[in-house]
């Protein structure tokens, strides 16, 4: 991993700190090839989320 340029700001949310997160995620051979099978599946249609991302937002001035 390479080193990020480090910006100083009085308003940074985490001060002094790296902002970087990581987690680690343990599974058995057979979860690691369930959690495998779920990313290789083809996307979902999610008719909600599909109309919220076609509506005008605050940014667009009402156009979209």
């Amino acid at each position: 991993m390479s080193a990020q340029p480090r910006t100083e700001s009085k308003h940074s949310l985490v001060p002094n700190e790296a902002a970087e997160v990581s987690r680690v995620i343990k599974l058995s051979p057979e979860g690691w090839e369930a959690f495998v099978a779920e990313l290789d599946a083809p996307p979902r249609d999610l008719p909600r989320m599909r109309m919220l991302l076609s509506e005008p937002t605050v940014f667009s001035n009402g156009k979209r």
